[in-house]
């Protein structure tokens, strides 16, 4: 009676073992080193990681990137005596990332770094071993944080109080579009509780964007999605019209550099800005 249990147990573990091997090389972009084995895998949906380049002179500069982290961990499997050098591991990446189109951003016996992309989107690695033929591999899609947490009415009336404005990052709308995702309704919920509950407030609704693509079509998206919080506002939740005026400034007022993609993200928002 024991054995049809342990093999039952055993099926039931390989099954589960499976899917995340298959859903961790995937997010890494790379197959592991043949006789090797994934032990763990690791995923965060917003981390950091902390990335060397070299400047002009050779020397070595840390940095940092965040996204998507994926952390896998492989295991050798061979005689102790056989197994691949630090050296052998990193080529056998640097080579994969270069013909995947990849740059090499620094190499060291600890250590390799590049970046490659994928679509839009820009992938940073991480590859580490100690010698003994056990290695790591991290992958990071660079992304910015999907702002979860919304403010509070509360919290929206001190910031209005004290700095006449608020920036709300969890207002999101469909790629180029001026369409409202349905992701936007805690945001938008707690937006009209404030006003609501101030109706001698008046505001701006301003949409900003980042810096990509023309002034003049960026000045008009932003435009439109700002009209589309102030719809939303109106109709739905049944803010008066006349506390809402809708603007958009598009790329002219970042609230950073348009250099990464991440710090894009942080343009792309709506700003409540008290008029009165």
């Amino acid at each position: 009676m024991i054995y049809p249990a342990l093999l039952l147990l055993g099926i039931h573990f390989n099954i589960l073992f499976a899917q995340p091997a298959r859903n961790c090389e995937q997010n890494i972009g790379f197959s592991m080193l043949p006789n090797h084995q994934l032990t763990d895998c690791e995923e965060k949906e917003f981390e950091k990681l902390t990335i060397y380049t070299k400047d002009k002179e050779g020397n070595r500069v840390a940095g940092s990137k965040e996204g998507f982290f994926t952390k896998a961990s492989y295991r050798w499997l061979g005689e102790w005596a056989k197994r691949p050098s630090n050296t052998q591991i990193y080529r056998n990446y640097e080579q994969a990332a270069v013909k995947n189109g990849g740059e090499i951003l620094f190499s060291a016996d600890w250590g390799l770094f590049f970046k490659y992309k994928k679509g839009d989107e820009n992938y940073y690695v991480n590859v580490s071993t100690d010698g003994s033929g056990y290695y790591y591999v991290i992958s990071l899609k660079e992304a910015s944080m999907n702002q979860d947490v919304a403010y509070t009415a509360a919290e929206m009336e001190a910031m209005m109080e004290s700095e006449g404005q608020i920036s709300f990052y969890n207002i999101y709308f469909d790629t180029d579009k001026a369409t409202l995702q349905p992701a936007s309704d805690p945001a938008m919920e707690v937006i009209a509780t404030y006003l609501k509950a101030h109706s001698n407030k008046r505001v701006f609704i301003v949409g900003h964007t980042d810096n990509t693509g023309s002034a003049a079509y960026n000045m008009k998206l932003s435009k439109e999605r700002a009209k589309a919080v102030v719809e939303e506002l109106t109709v739905k939740h049944r803010v008066a019209s006349t506390q809402l005026t809708p603007e958009g400034v598009g790329p002219l007022a970042p609230a950073t550099s348009n250099q990464t993609e991440s710090s894009r993200a942080k343009n792309r928002r709506v700003v409540m800005v008290l008029t009165n």
